[in-house]
Protein backbone atom coordinates (compact mmCIF):
# COMPACT_ATOMS: atom_id res chain seq x y z
CA UNK A 1 0.00 0.00 0.00
CA UNK A 2 1.37 3.38 -0.99
CA UNK A 3 0.76 6.56 1.02
CA UNK A 4 -0.85 9.48 -0.79
CA UNK A 5 1.15 12.69 -0.64
CA UNK A 6 -0.93 15.81 -0.10
CA UNK A 7 0.91 18.95 -1.09
CA UNK A 8 0.45 22.20 0.79
CA UNK A 9 0.87 24.34 -2.36
CA UNK A 10 -1.03 23.48 -5.56
CA UNK A 11 -1.11 24.68 -9.16
CA UNK A 12 -4.04 26.55 -10.72
CA UNK A 13 -5.16 23.32 -12.40
CA UNK A 14 -5.06 21.36 -9.13
CA UNK A 15 -6.94 24.15 -7.33
CA UNK A 16 -9.59 24.15 -10.09
CA UNK A 17 -10.09 20.42 -9.61
CA UNK A 18 -10.16 20.64 -5.80
CA UNK A 19 -12.87 23.28 -5.48
CA UNK A 20 -14.48 23.55 -8.91
CA UNK A 21 -13.65 27.22 -9.46
CA UNK A 22 -12.34 28.58 -12.75
CA UNK A 23 -8.84 29.92 -13.21
CA UNK A 24 -10.20 33.46 -13.63
CA UNK A 25 -12.11 33.20 -10.34
CA UNK A 26 -9.00 31.92 -8.58
CA UNK A 27 -7.03 34.79 -10.10
CA UNK A 28 -9.58 37.29 -8.72
CA UNK A 29 -9.42 35.68 -5.26
CA UNK A 30 -5.64 35.95 -5.32
CA UNK A 31 -5.91 39.59 -6.39
CA UNK A 32 -8.25 40.47 -3.52
CA UNK A 33 -6.17 38.56 -0.97
CA UNK A 34 -8.91 36.00 -0.24
CA UNK A 35 -6.51 33.11 -0.81
CA UNK A 36 -2.78 32.86 -0.21
CA UNK A 37 -0.36 32.31 -3.08
CA UNK A 38 3.33 32.38 -3.86
CA UNK A 39 5.28 32.83 -7.04
CA UNK A 40 7.98 30.31 -7.85
CA UNK A 41 9.73 31.88 -10.80
CA UNK A 42 6.89 32.52 -13.24
CA UNK A 43 4.70 29.79 -11.77
CA UNK A 44 1.94 30.48 -9.24
CA UNK A 45 1.28 28.12 -6.33
CA UNK A 46 -1.90 28.39 -4.27
CA UNK A 47 -1.99 27.46 -0.60
CA UNK A 48 -4.38 24.53 -0.17
CA UNK A 49 -5.33 25.45 3.43
CA UNK A 50 -6.28 29.03 2.51
CA UNK A 51 -8.34 27.74 -0.42
CA UNK A 52 -10.18 25.26 1.80
CA UNK A 53 -10.75 27.96 4.44
CA UNK A 54 -12.24 30.26 1.79
CA UNK A 55 -14.64 27.53 0.64
CA UNK A 56 -15.70 26.86 4.27
CA UNK A 57 -16.43 30.57 4.74
CA UNK A 58 -18.68 30.44 1.67
CA UNK A 59 -20.57 27.48 3.09
CA UNK A 60 -21.28 29.16 6.45
CA UNK A 61 -24.73 30.72 6.93
CA UNK A 62 -24.65 34.47 6.54
CA UNK A 63 -24.63 36.67 9.62
CA UNK A 64 -27.72 38.55 8.39
CA UNK A 65 -30.03 35.75 9.53
CA UNK A 66 -31.67 35.34 6.11
CA UNK A 67 -30.68 31.66 5.82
Amino acid sequence: MQAEIIREWVTYREAEQLVGLSRSTLWKLIGTGEIEYRRVGRAVRINRASLEAFMKRLAEPSATGTD
